[in-house]
């Protein structure tokens, strides 16, 4: 209730504009039924451009998820705490400005080409 105003359906976005379109939202919603996980590319471009995102976690969900506070979690059976986190979040810039530099540092850490190639060279 009261987010109608908030929720913007675009359709088909071409890739060229979709960085654009991302950073001109306050907050991302990504539900998925079996937790996030590093996989999910929807997730990981709002880790990329420092978006703030509440998600769900569940069984397939890693670790880094729920260490990181890079995301606002809520379990994937608990559609009231998902939408009090969404809720909250929409009511809370500095919050959401968190989480956001959260998953920024986050991605930068753990999943850049750099990083990536040094992880693998340390091992």
């Amino acid at each position: 209730a009261g987010w109608s105003a908030r929720l913007h359906v675009t359709g088909y976005v071409d890739s060229v504009e979709l960085p654009g379109c991302l950073q001109a939202c306050d907050l991302f919603l990504q539900p998925y039924p079996d937790g996030i996980t590093s996989r999910r590319t929807s997730a990981m471009a709002c880790l990329a451009l420092g978006l703030p995102m509440v998600t769900t976690y569940g069984h397939l969900t890693e670790a880094l998820w729920k260490t990181s506070g890079a995301v606002s979690l809520a379990h994937v059976s608990d559609p009231a705490a998902f939408s009090a986190a969404a809720t909250r979040l929409l009511q809370q810039p500095a919050e959401r400005a968190r989480i956001g530099l959260g998953a920024a540092s986050l991605y930068r850490e753990r999943f850049t080409l750099t990083s990536v190639v040094m992880a693998l060279k340390a091992a």
